[in-house]
């Protein structure tokens, strides 16, 4: 995704990795078990001029482990979302025949 341009919006917002892991996977077993390995599955990744992340979050099945919990929740990974803000679109002009076309913004 790097290579293709993406960033991750999860990690750009949070940058230390030990500090801010994001653990989507699993919620099953507890961080420290063993016998399973916990990971970040669960991506929002992005990408554009001027397209900028403001946030992001996990939802999972508790607040101990997730920023917004659901419940009963739904499945056997936690998801995460993002907030972006967007670069201004181009305005529109109208054409003769009144049907609007991409302008250049003046």
């Amino acid at each position: 995704m790097a290579k293709a341009g993406f960033a991750d919006a999860w990690r750009t917002i949070y940058p230390d990795e030990m500090k801010n892991p994001g653990f989507t996977w699993t919620l099953l077993t507890k961080v420290n078990d063993p016998k399973d390995h916990h990971d970040r599955i669960d991506f929002v990744y992005f990408r554009g001029k001027g397209v900028r992340p403001n946030g992001a979050e996990i939802v999972g099945e508790n607040r101990e482990n997730a920023d917004i919990a659901v419940s009963p929740y739904p499945s056997d990974h936690r998801a995460v979302i993002a907030t972006f803000t967007l670069p201004s679109a181009p305005t529109l002009k109208k054409t003769a025949a009144n049907k609007p076309v991409a302008g250049d913004g003046k």
